[in-house]
């Protein structure tokens, strides 16, 4: 899911969305688009690479404002479904490590990171 999301492959992302049960079906479009939104603002730090400076300013207090900002979207859009507990989950954990690089004024490069974690995702699947 988080590689669709990085890769804007929506219509993807919203049928594995519906196949693992993170989402009902019968979500509006702006439901769906909340629910990417979320995901694609989770991952942001791991593609600061692609900024000038390449590394991800998590003293930034901005990404904090978009993190609950877009969770806060996708739970009133949802309509059928409760939030996903498990991508909460996730967007939490993810949160409270944002949190402590936060205030220890961390500037770091992370994108390295998602090339291994998709190298081993790709593992998994075969």
């Amino acid at each position: 899911l988080l590689n669709l999301a990085a890769h804007r492959e929506s219509a993807s992302l919203k049928e594995h969305a519906i196949e693992f049960g993170l989402i009902d079906q019968r979500e509006s479009p702006s439901a769906f688009t909340a629910f990417e939104e979320l995901l694609i603002t989770a991952i942001k730090p791991f593609f600061a690479k692609k900024s000038d400076s390449g590394k991800f300013d998590f003293a930034d207090k901005n990404h904090g404002i978009e993190s609950q900002n877009a969770a806060k979207a996708l739970s009133n859009e949802l309509i059928f479904s409760p939030p996903p507990y498990q991508l909460i989950f996730l967007h939490r954990k993810l949160a409270g490590v944002y949190s402590i690089l936060k205030s220890l004024e961390v500037q770091l490069d992370i994108s390295s990171y998602w090339q291994q974690m998709a190298e081993l995702s790709s593992k998994k699947i075969k």
